[in-house]
């Protein structure tokens, strides 16, 4: 190849490597904020990782003859971590170290163990961070130098997402630095398991390598993986026949969606009010849609279904670019069943696709087989009906305090956090903090009509801590205020 082409080529491949570790830093930091990030830690050899780790970038500090030292005391630590998360941390830090140390400068990486904890420590000969900028340092798309005119390019992005992984894994990372004389990076691990929570442990047959990890996206929300929700044929020809309402404003996020799902039938809408309309009369196996749109977004797309009895049980996949806690809340609340973070893989859409319609179908077989055992006297207490009376008296005895929620809950019938929350979902189509709070609304309003107290009164009673959020709520569900109840 010409030497004129393959410069060219190479400076693409850099700017293209640049990239990719770029978006995925975003995706890492969305997923964190969205709390899809689970910790896969196991017991390993820290330092026989960081010292490979670090002896990678070896040939960077002979091209930009830099001085590059690995030491560690003692020579083996045991320490339980996530590999794929722990090489983002370090990579991060050593990056750093090598951007703002200039030719002739140390870097040293050390690895110690420390009062119940293993420190990783990462100091350069660098330019160092000014002290206005030190307690800004770790806050997402902050640059100590801003200016147009910045020597060093970067994003502001990897600081942050090693800060949280670092917390992520029960761990800290603080910095040290003075202008001119350097900076020093300190990672603290702690030693040991208990700190760790069953889902956080992965057994070592279970590791996988972190590219099939990253690939395979995270399933901490009970979504299936790829590999088992990529449909066998026969699960396919079941759900052929299923219908999907895509709502959408975006003519190109549609066609993109429609050429992913051509299992199925497929209804497009290009806002919320059309799209409800189409629902009202279609009545789909499914809705996906976006969550901001013109006319009605998801969020009140998603309202207006469970409002109604003919769309009430049909499930709602919501496409969204808002990754905040707060705003995946906001739509649990109006009833959507599952979310997908964008930028997602069409590997992902089929198979949170699928895992939703099956689901819908399995609870219809379900109603249709009780409908048919109605008639009959015999009285059956099924496990799963004994599950939910336990759950509703836990409930009700545990609703007059505020602190009450989805940890005691799971604790007081034996399930996990995440358990719980798959089983009730399962069940009753409602996270286990809509259910709570269902409780406390219907308890209220029982309360009202008793006239057993005014409404601040009743909102205190069944565990509300704010009177005003109490009322709000209770508007929603009931359409009058409490004031007027009763």
């Amino acid at each position: 190849m010409d030497d004129r082409y393959r410069g060219q080529l190479s400076s693409m491949h850099r700017a293209a490597d640049r990239l990719h570790r770029l978006i995925n830093q975003l995706l890492d930091l969305a997923r964190l904020e969205a709390g899809g990030m689970r910790l896969e830690a196991r017991a390993d050899d820290l330092v026989a990782f960081v010292r490979a780790l670090t002896l990678s970038f070896v040939s960077r500090a002979e091209r930009e003859q830099k001085h590059l030292r690995v030491e560690a005391e003692p020579e083996t630590l045991e320490v339980y971590f996530d590999r794929d998360k722990l090489e983002k941390i370090v990579y991060n830090l050593l990056s750093n170290a090598f951007k703002f140390t200039a030719a002739g400068g140390k870097i040293r990486v050390s690895v110690e163990a420390s009062e119940g904890s293993a420190l990783i420590v990462v100091r350069d000969t660098g330019e160092g961070i000014p002290a206005t900028e030190l307690p800004h340092i770790f806050d997402r798309f902050h640059q100590a130098d801003a200016s147009p005119t910045r020597r060093h390019e970067g994003s502001g992005i990897g600081l942050a997402l090693a800060k949280e992984l670092a917390e992520l894994h029960h761990g800290a990372l603080r910095v040290e630095s003075q202008e001119g004389f350097g900076s020093t990076f300190k990672l603290t691990l702690p030693l040991g398991r208990s700190h760790l929570k069953d889902e956080e442990l992965i057994a070592d047959d279970d590791a996988a390598p972190a590219v099939d990890r990253l690939d395979r996206a995270d399933q901490s929300d009970g979504t299936p993986s790829t590999e088992s929700a990529l449909s066998t044929q026969s699960n396919l020809a079941t759900l052929t026949t299923a219908t999907i309402l895509l709502v959408e404003d975006n003519a190109d996020v549609r066609a993109y969606l429609k050429s992913h799902l051509t299992a199925y039938r497929i209804l497009e809408a290009e806002d919320g009010e059309a799209g409800l309309a189409l629902a009202l009369s279609a009545l789909p196996d499914l809705v996906i849609s976006d969550v901001m749109m013109p006319k009605l977004d998801g969020f009140g797309l998603c309202s207006a279904l469970r409002r109604d009895k003919r769309t009430q049980d049909i499930p709602v996949l919501l496409l969204t670019a808002k990754a905040a806690e707060e705003n995946k809340i906001e739509g649990l609340k109006m009833g959507a069943d599952d979310y997908l973070y964008k930028p997602f893989s069409a590997r992902e859409l089929l198979a949170r696709t699928e895992n939703l319609i099956q689901r819908n179908q399995e609870l219809k077989k379900k109603y249709r087989q009780e409908v048919v055992l109605k008639p009959t006297e015999i009285t059956v207490t099924s496990a799963d009906a004994a599950f939910l009376e336990k759950v509703r008296t836990v409930v009700e005895s545990g609703m007059g305090d505020s602190q009450f929620g989805v940890e005691q809950l799971a604790e007081e019938v034996g399930l996990g956090r995440r358990q719980l929350q798959r089983k009730m979902q399962e069940l009753t189509r409602q996270t286990v903090h809509r259910f709570i709070q269902e409780s406390r609304l219907e308890r209220a309003r029982q309360l009202l009509e008793q006239k057993a107290g005014n409404v601040s009164e009743v909102a205190y009673q069944v565990g509300f801590r704010d009177p005003r959020h109490f009322a709000r709520l209770f508007q929603q569900k009931y359409k009058k205020p409490p004031s007027q109840w009763g």
